[in-house]
């Protein structure tokens, strides 16, 4: 499995979307959704994207999608990478944040997807752009995002269950687990050691 990024260029604000492969339908897919979630969640559509000439972005869908929503896709040259130098360097500092998250929480690499949203979450609320001297979130959204729940990925926390996911009236109304992420409302993704599962938890 890999990511595939997408990068605000005003704001800095940056989206992965875990894919298996590559191939032009997924890639579609990951588009389509982050273009509905730009325009419901800041009023505004998406103008213009730029990407290589992968056969990913050149296709008749990708092409079809775009015409339709007035999006203008604009391709670099080939073998320039100076044109991509936001990507790459934000591909370069996701794979240190993903590293760094892994080493010193001690979790699985199979958790790396994980530990690259958990690392997002955090920039994109914490790390000041230099266009703006703002959070990519609140360049992009227009708020002040609450930071005041953010633990270091892999933090060990008691995570409530609720009631009605008890088998028994004697069963713990809490059990161990270890941060591995947040959902948008900033409830927390626990990782639970058994079974081994994620789960979603507020308290």
């Amino acid at each position: 499995e890999q990511a595939v990024i997408f990068i605000d260029a005003c704001s800095r604000y940056i989206w992965a979307y875990q894919i298996r492969s590559k191939d032009a339908g997924t890639i579609l897919t990951c588009w389509q959704h982050l273009c509905s979630w730009i325009r419901t969640q800041t009023g505004h559509p998406v103008k213009a994207i730029q990407t290589d000439n992968g056969t990913e972005f050149v296709n008749d869908s990708f092409d079809n999608f775009n015409n339709l929503q007035g999006i203008t896709h604009r391709f670099t040259v080939p073998y320039a990478h100076e044109q991509n130098g936001l990507v790459e360097r934000a591909n370069r500092t996701l794979a240190d944040g993903v590293r760094a998250n892994l080493l010193s929480s001690g979790l699985p690499r199979s958790l790396w997807f994980h530990a690259l949203q958990c690392f997002l979450y955090c920039r994109n609320r914490f790390t000041k752009s230099g266009l703006t001297s703002r959070s990519p979130y609140e360049t992009l959204l227009g708020s002040v995002p609450s930071v005041a729940h953010i633990l270091p990925f892999g933090t060990p926390v008691m995570a409530y269950i609720h009631p009605e996911k008890r088998s028994d009236k004697l069963d713990a109304k809490a059990v161990e687990g270890k941060v591995v992420g947040y959902n948008e409302d900033a409830s927390f993704q626990v990782l639970l050691s058994q079974p081994l599962r994620v789960i979603s938890s507020r308290d």
